[in-house]
């Protein structure tokens, strides 16, 4: 039985997600944007490459620890970057982040990257056996 105050986590918790998504394709805008300084584009090449890394601090099995970890590490520094950042290029990148959002999703890409991904699993496990 889901309670108020359960609702009230999970939908605060939704909200956070989108945030976190929106803020990381912004990020992502910033790298490639050509007036934003090279200290802030190593800045979010690292902290995107860490949110979409398999690679954790702390692996995410371990319970409540493994995914707190990527909720801190990612939220300061989503923040920390965001401040550091140029009110142009923030405004700038923001809007092409929501475009990029916008954008329909390719299923003739995403079969040709599991196609890719398959072909790779199957010659690793053949080069297993």
């Amino acid at each position: 039985m889901i309670t108020y105050q359960m609702k009230k986590i999970i939908k605060k918790l939704a909200t956070w997600t989108v945030t976190m998504k929106r803020e990381t394709l912004t990020l992502y805008c910033v790298i490639r944007d050509l007036e934003t300084p090279i200290y802030l584009k190593i800045l979010c090449l690292i902290l995107v490459s860490y949110a979409l890394s398999p690679i954790d601090l702390i692996p995410d099995f371990i319970p409540v620890i493994g995914f707190l970890d990527d909720l801190l590490i990612l939220s300061f520094g989503i923040y920390f970057i965001l401040k550091l950042l140029p009110e142009n290029i923030l405004l700038r990148s923001r809007e092409k982040a929501s475009y990029l959002d916008s954008k329909p999703v390719s299923i003739i890409g995403a079969i040709i990257i599991l196609t890719i991904w398959i072909a790779i699993l199957s010659l690793l496990l053949q080069f297993i056996y």
